[in-house]
């Protein structure tokens, strides 16, 4: 399987209902579209079930991003806003290549995220400010 040019994903834009998009598969065309609403983006994958990732702004919070969405509202255990524009896309690691790369999100996926994602989450800047945190683990 060759790295596709341009991908399906699933974009949740702040305060608006999830919608299946087009996004162009490089670098350059990732980074332009975490950076909705910024200067520059910064990738950040989320890793979610099998083969598919949260991609958002890796400093979305910090440089004042509109709230989006919790975290525990894709099923994780952790008291956390996601700030920014965010996607739903999916992964396929190449084993010939030792490479992993962006691919289409099956049309099945893109079904289940725009219905369970169809309505925004209203999220007030006193939680987001709360939720600011570092956590240091121990091994």
């Amino acid at each position: 399987m060759q790295r596709p040019e341009r991908i399906r994903a699933v974009k949740l834009a702040p305060n608006k209902p999830a919608e299946e998009v087009i996004l162009t598969n490089t670098l350059e065309g990732l980074q332009a579209a975490v950076a909705e609403g910024a200067d520059y983006g910064m990738i950040e994958f989320v890793r979610l079930e099998g083969n598919e990732s949260l991609m958002l702004h890796e400093e979305g919070k910090l440089i004042g991003l509109e709230a989006n969405r919790r975290l525990s509202s894709f099923g994780f255990d952790v008291r956390d806003i996601l700030c920014g524009t965010i996607y739903i896309v999916a992964d396929y690691y190449d084993e010939e290549a030792e490479d992993t790369y962006l691919v289409d999100l099956p049309e099945d996926r893109v079904k289940f995220y725009l219905e369970a994602y169809k309505e925004p989450e209203q999220i007030d800047e006193e939680e987001v400010f709360h939720s600011i945190c570092m956590e240091f683990f121990g091994f």
